[in-house]
């Protein structure tokens, strides 16, 4: 039998990725991947106007967050959503939704980000806008 995880959010590393101008985020994973084998659970913080990941969609998983402070614009095809503390966002696998989080406001935006592993992660970039 496996040890049950049990960790404080403050105790797990903070990791930051600044790869790209328009894509920036600070994270602290509290169910690592590799910790379990179809779910993986995570802090994000968002800079102002930044985006975690480009417009995208899940082939092969099921993504869901909580926005735990900040707004942001979620963009999907159904268009843009004002998104703010205590909206919870779920998107099922196969079914090609693309959602991307924009940051717009002048605070950061912290989110508790979770993935269903069907299978390994497949991602697809649809759109990525270049300045």
């Amino acid at each position: 039998m496996s040890k049950p995880l049990h960790i404080k959010a403050s105790d797990a590393t903070r990791k930051h990725k600044n790869e790209h101008d328009d894509y920036e985020y600070y994270k602290r994973d509290l169910v690592p991947k590799g910790f379990a084998e179809q779910c993986a659970v995570s802090i994000y913080e968002i800079p102002p106007g930044k985006s975690a990941y480009p417009y995208h969609y899940h082939m092969k998983n099921e993504e869901c967050f909580y926005i735990i402070s900040g707004e942001g614009i979620l963009k999907t095809p159904l268009g843009d959503q004002l998104v703010s503390a205590e909206i919870f966002c779920s998107f099922q696998q196969m079914k090609k939704v693309l959602t991307s989080l924009l940051i717009l406001r002048k605070q950061n935006c912290l989110f508790i980000w979770t993935l269903i592993h069907i299978t390994i992660l497949m991602w697809r970039f649809i759109q990525i806008q270049k300045k």
